[in-house]
């Protein structure tokens, strides 16, 4: 399904938009350019000039969210899944008995290193336009992501999605009311330093039902 739509909203893969302007990318880089999210440069320096590049080669996949504004459609938001293994410390203190008994499912453990590794879709970028944040709620934006993540899943199996986030209190809360559960961190690379504050990310796991 090239184009999905949803009650207000329409969701467009970035690779119809670069097969409809293969012609004229000029053109397709001036459309992402309306897209501005200030408060995180490396979302807002991916969609604008990553994410098409990242399509191409297939490194990952691009989902940008529209609405109608003023008889005209705006980007709102848009969100990047790509394919990711990583691996889960089993001494988490957060990782209930049942998480526990679900990631066993879907995880190959370990038992000498006490971890699981388990290959699941990554949320690589989540982010609203600045300029028409009051159209769409981060829980919808971040539900579209998932249930985009569940599509997939209905042919390649797999419950769990993840995700990357700074260590930040109210985007942690943010990811928990959503069902988000705190495993680990991962240290950040040299060329995420210049874009992201502090030295790590804080990764989340989440069990899609």
């Amino acid at each position: 399904m090239n184009i999905l739509e949803k009650p207000r909203y329409t969701i467009v893969r970035l690779s119809v938009l670069i097969e409809a302007y293969s012609d004229n990318e000029g053109k397709l880089k001036d459309i992402l350019s309306t897209f501005d999210c200030a408060n995180n440069m490396d979302v807002d320096k991916f969609f604008k000039e990553k994410a098409i590049e990242f399509d191409k080669q297939g490194i990952s996949k691009t989902h940008i969210v529209m609405t109608s504004y003023k008889e005209k459609q705006v980007i709102v938001g848009y969100f990047t899944l790509c394919n990711k293994s990583f691996v889960i410390k089993n001494t988490q203190r957060n990782l209930s008995s049942s998480i526990k008994r679900r990631l066993s499912k879907f995880a190959q453990y370990d038992a000498d290193a006490k971890q699981y590794t388990l290959s699941a879709p990554l949320i690589g970028q989540l982010g609203k336009n600045d300029n028409y944040k009051d159209l769409i709620t981060g829980d919808d934006l971040l539900k579209f992501a998932c249930d985009a993540v569940k599509e997939v899943q209905v042919f390649l199996g797999g419950r769990y999605v993840y995700l990357e986030c700074e260590d930040n209190q109210k985007l942690l809360d943010f990811y928990g009311s959503n069902g988000f559960v705190n495993f680990g961190r991962r240290e950040l690379e040299c060329d995420e330093k210049n874009l992201i504050g502090g030295s790590y990310l804080i990764q989340m796991l989440k069990y899609l039902k």
